[in-house]
């Protein structure tokens, strides 16, 4: 009897023990599922902004070539058609379609462009280079529209998306051309430009005339603050004709608020989700999720010329073994709990995107609990 017991208890614990690792099986076969899947989330999110910052690109190369063309090409423009500036604008000439943008936060104009004389400079043919340049208008109107997320142009829908740029903003929120004579063009137009200003002295300017770095086609800038007070991302060209002349330097700013709300509504979501963050090679924040981000951005830019001091992303240890690697995860004990820390990155610039996770909230999330005793 006693024998036949002792069988039966080790029969028991075989048995208890084979299903404590079945179970254990099985949760590691969910957790990796899981993890597979919220890794799948942040890449189709790295991949979204890939294809956003290359549309934003793609826009100002387009808009930076037809420009050049525009001003090259054997043509005679109306003289009647209207002509804006800065100083028009001071003295009460304000052309008809300015009005208010709730999402721009400014008054904004989406059917003229508008132009600047640096202070100490003449340029030259100013009325008929801007009477050619207004032909691109419906091109920049485009442009603008078309980089809000999903937004497509298509017959009889302009007007419709013209309304919600202006009530909503959109990532894209200027296109300019800065000649080396001293001529500043923007769109769309607005009124809000100092007096002094003068785009040969910003930073977007002064660092594509750096010959070293004349020779990339396309080049993100870092974050800095705008004439309007706001956070942006510039990308910049060398407006270089077919002949080789230099003209000046075209630009586009891309809003750092719209880009966290990008991140807001893109890859995982919900309460296990910590941060989302954009990374540039060098380990500088492009832009968080946080609520401090912007806060903090604006209160760490230098007065001259607005340049930020740039965000540290707080873990280079991690950093480096995230670069090792183009997309996948990392787990990592932090503070008693498992974090994992999802990247993926983007081939449109040397940015990584990546997402910190509680992941036993994101599994507890899922239905997916640890077996008991583990």
């Amino acid at each position: 009897a006693l024998g036949a017991t002792g069988v039966a208890f080790t029969l028991y614990d075989r048995i208890k023990a084979d299903r404590i690792e079945a179970a254990r099986t099985e949760y590691r076969h969910h957790r990796e599922l899981e993890l597979s899947r919220a890794l799948g989330r942040a890449v189709s999110a790295g991949r979204s902004m890939d294809r956003q910052i290359s549309k934003l690109e793609h826009g100002l190369y387009a808009v930076t070539t037809e420009a050049l063309l525009l001003l090259n090409a054997d043509l005679t423009v109306r003289g009647d058609i209207p002509i804006y500036s800065f100083e028009d604008m001071r003295r009460g000439r304000r052309p008809k379609g300015l009005v208010m943008s709730p999402g721009f936060g400014f008054e904004v104009d989406l059917d003229d462009l508008i132009y600047h004389i640096a202070p100490g400079s003449s340029p030259q043919n100013i009325e008929d280079r801007m009477r050619r340049l207004t032909l691109l208008t419906p091109k920049l109107l485009r442009t603008i529209v078309e980089s809000r997320d999903k937004a497509e142009l298509s017959e009889g829908n302009l007007e419709m998306l013209r309304a919600q740029t202006l009530h909503n903003g959109a990532p894209l929120t200027s296109i300019y051309l800065g000649f080396k004579d001293g001529l500043f063009v923007t769109y769309p137009g607005e009124s809000s430009l100092a007096e002094d200003y003068d785009h040969r002295k910003r930073q977007w300017y002064r660092e594509r005339l750096d010959s070293s770095r004349r020779g990339e086609s396309l080049m993100w800038g870092s974050p800095y603050l705008s004439i309007n007070g706001d956070l942006v991302l510039s990308c910049t060209m060398p407006m270089i004709d077919t002949r080789g002349k230099l003209h000046g330097i075209a630009g586009i700013d891309a809003s750092l608020l719209q880009l966290v709300e990008a991140l807001r509504g893109s890859g995982n979501q919900g309460g296990a989700v910590l941060e989302k963050t954009v990374v540039d090679n060098d380990g500088n924040v492009i832009v968080d999720m946080g609520e401090n981000f912007l806060r903090d951005s604006r209160n760490n830019y230098t007065v001259v010329d607005g340049k930020l001091k740039l965000i540290r992303y707080p873990n280079p240890e991690l950093l480096n073994q995230i670069r090792s690697r183009r997309t996948g995860y990392v787990v990592r004990k932090e503070n008693g709990r498992e974090a994992v820390y999802f990247f993926s990155g983007l081939f449109a610039v040397p940015w990584i995107y990546i997402e910190k996770l509680d992941l036993n909230r994101l599994l507890h999330e899922q239905g997916i609990n640890p077996p008991p005793g583990r």
